[in-house]
């Protein structure tokens, strides 16, 4: 036998090796989640720029706004003179006549919170008419209040969902002002609908994706327990339901008569409710193998 001990005994050379392993089995994970917060901070910067880039266009609309006001308002004389054409102060809003807006304004500041017969306010007539530069001179200089409700428990942000006007650029703009005002994005009215409740009811697929890229809730129920899936299906709008799918919207999710999206497709006999069903089979079908690809993860 040698006189002289190893300098690292086998145990120890064992427990290093052992050591290294216990770390590159380790490893892998570290990684995941390396490359999670990367992804995780990817995203969180586009949605920062995103924003950047509609406060800039917001700032740079307010400018313009302010500088043709600037140019126009010559004199009180053609303020009053624009106002006389015009009933009262929400006939301005609908025609967007911003001289007759800043002359009624000017002599009462507090019209910018008049209601008319139905609960409306001089703002939500202009959005509801596609009044741009109103909505914006309402909300940006006379600081109108965006989340009032009328009558029928709406805002402004449901009014636009009912006539939003697909192609032009002003309701898209009349939206991201109300956006902009912090508007509530999951604000219900009397039958306890969403802005989104109404854009899948009427199909309007742009004024959805506004929401859905401002987060507004997918999953509320309306007073009858229906989520937006489940009227867009039931009023046949089979773009909006794939956009509602894709934002990965519950097509499980039952009313309270316990109807799915899958069963109010399958009332329709035409060729859309044909459509319908092969597009909730698919989802049903993805959140399936979604579902069981979890579980397999959790019991291993």
């Amino acid at each position: 036998m040698s006189r002289f001990m190893p300098l690292f005994p086998s145990s120890w050379t064992r427990g290093a090796s052992g050591l290294k392993e216990l770390k590159d089995a380790k490893a892998p994970k570290v990684e995941d989640m390396t490359e999670k917060f990367r992804q995780e901070k990817a995203q969180f910067q586009k949605e920062l720029e995103e924003q950047k880039t509609i406060v800039r266009s917001l700032e740079a609309q307010l400018q313009a706004a302010n500088e043709s006001r600037e140019g126009r308002l010559t004199s009180p004389e053609a303020e009053e003179a624009e106002a006389k054409t015009c009933r009262d102060i929400f006939d301005a809003a609908e025609k967007g006549a911003l001289d007759a807006l800043r002359y009624f304004l000017r002599a009462a500041p507090q019209r910018v919170a008049q209601t008319n017969g139905q609960g409306q306010t001089p703002l939500m007539r202009a959005v509801e008419k596609g009044q741009l530069s109103a909505a914006k001179d309402l909300v940006l200089i006379f600081g109108a209040e965006v989340n009032s409700k009328d009558s029928f428990g709406e805002t402004s942000l449901h009014l636009l969902a009912r006539h939003f006007v697909s192609g032009l650029g002003r309701s898209a703009s009349i939206f991201h002002v109300l956006s902009a005002a912090q508007i509530r994005m999951d604000a219900v009215n009397n039958f306890r609908r969403t802005a989104l409740h109404l854009a899948a009811q009427f199909g309007q697929g742009d004024m959805a994706q506004l929401l859905l890229d401002a987060k507004a809730p997918l999953e509320v129920q309306d007073d009858r327990g229906r989520r937006p899936l489940h009227l867009a299906v039931q009023f046949g709008h089979s773009n909006m339901v794939q956009q509602l799918l894709k934002a990965k919207a519950d097509v499980q999710a039952k009313d309270d008569t316990g109807a799915d999206a899958r069963t109010l497709a399958a009332a329709r006999a035409d060729a859309t409710g044909a459509e319908l069903r092969r597009l909730l089979a698919e989802a049903a079908a993805k959140a399936c193998r979604v579902l069981r690809g979890q579980r397999f993860k959790t019991s291993n």
